[in-house]
């Protein structure tokens, strides 16, 4: 979204051969965070972390779910603290 900034905490790891995290945002709405990267990973996500990604795009996934679809070009829009 064009001008907007996701912010979500990583609540749970369901990573497998990428990672994959449920995130909670501040209306404590939880939605799926994966990393479409070369490493399969978002530096410095693990539990317990925010997320802060500006311009996000959201995206279907295979299995039917929702969510964000973080790619090795959005990495310069990603704050991890």
């Amino acid at each position: 979204v064009l001008g907007r900034t996701l912010e979500v905490r990583a609540v749970l790891d369901e990573s497998m051969m990428r990672q994959v995290f449920q995130c909670k945002d501040r209306v404590g709405a939880i939605r799926r965070v994966a990393a479409y990267t070369s490493s399969r990973r978002i530096p410095g996500l693990k539990q317990g972390s925010m997320l802060r990604w500006k311009n996000p795009r959201f995206h279907f996934f295979m299995d039917g779910s929702s969510g964000a679809r973080i790619e090795e070009e959005d990495l310069k829009d990603v704050t991890v603290t």
